[in-house]
Parts: C-alpha cells; sequence; structure tokens
C-alpha cells in the first residue's frame, strides 16, 4: 500500500474577522507534490515543478493558487458550480472556472480539473482525491502529531 506522511506542521494563522488575533494552534497536513499543465486527453506538457500541497477535508474540490495557474498556464476545462469548502461567509455554491493538472503524490500521478483559489498555499488537496485515500492523523506522533496519507492497493 503506497503511502506518503510527515509531520504536522504549526501555523500562525490570523484570525479571518480579527486580523490582529492569531489563531496559534493550527496544525496541517502539508505534503510534498508535483504539478504539470496536462492537457484534457492527458498529454503532459513543460516541466513537472515541486510544490507544497495542503491537505483539507473540508474542501470538495482540489484548488491551485492563482499564481500557479498562470505560471502553467492550465487549460480551462470548461466550469463547476462545485464548491471548494471555503472560508466562513464565503459563497459554497458559484460557478467556478476549471482547469486541468496533472499532480503527483508519491508515486501516484492524478489528472484532475481543479478551480483556482487564494489558500496561502500553491496547492489544496480536496476530496475529489483524498477520497481515493486513507488519511490517519497521529495525535500522539511528535509534539504537534503527524498524518498518514495512504492509497489502497
Amino acid at each position: 500500500m503506497p503511502s506518503v506522511n510527515g509531520p504536522l506542521t504549526k501555523f500562525n494563522v490570523p484570525d479571518g474577522r480579527d486580523e490582529s488575533v492569531s489563531i496559534t494552534e493550527i496544525r496541517l497536513a502539508i505534503l510534498p507534490v508535483t504539478v504539470q499543465r496536462v492537457t484534457k486527453d492527458g498529454v503532459g506538457s513543460g516541466d513537472p515543478l515541486p510544490k507544497d500541497a495542503m491537505i483539507d477535508t473540508g474542501a470538495s474540490t482540489t484548488a491551485v493558487d492563482p499564481c500557479l495557474r498562470k505560471a502553467l498556464d492550465l487549460e480551462q476545462s470548461g466550469y463547476s458550480e462545485r464548491g471548494s469548502g471555503g472560508a466562513p461567509g464565503e459563497e459554497e455554491e458559484q460557478l467556478r472556472p476549471l482547469y486541468w493538472l496533472r499532480i503527483t503524490i508519491g508515486e501516484r500521478e492524478w489528472n484532475v480539473p481543479v478551480i483556482e483559489r487564494t489558500t496561502g498555499f500553491d496547492v489544496l488537496i480536496g476530496c475529489d482525491i483524498l477520497q481515493h485515500y486513507r488519511f490517519t492523523y497521529d495525535g500522539l506522533n511528535g509534539d504537534d502529531g503527524s498524518f498518514d496519507l495512504y492509497l489502497p492497493d
């Protein structure tokens, strides 16, 4: 069973309601991935780029930062009304352009339509990809905990 694992990373994140207040105990599962432009026919172009991705179990759709989408010149594949989770007060259902992206997690490649979204990370892994994995959080491993992402055979 292939897996990717690592420590949870602690971040000081400003409270969206009051920028002067920080939420200091947030821990995120961040994993190394590679991303590449891909056509809807599955043909990759350009060199794969190493990036850090945040796992977001509350996001239905994988997302990329607008700067990364532009840098990769991702091909638009249509529109989706599916939301991606979202911050408090953000519309869940809204028409969003979809772009084709090849993302490699460990040894597994995924060609998926992604949305563009500013999250503070280049890539946000949503449940469209996570549904194929088993995600385990271990709060007792290390000071900040750890995670394992398993791809069942």
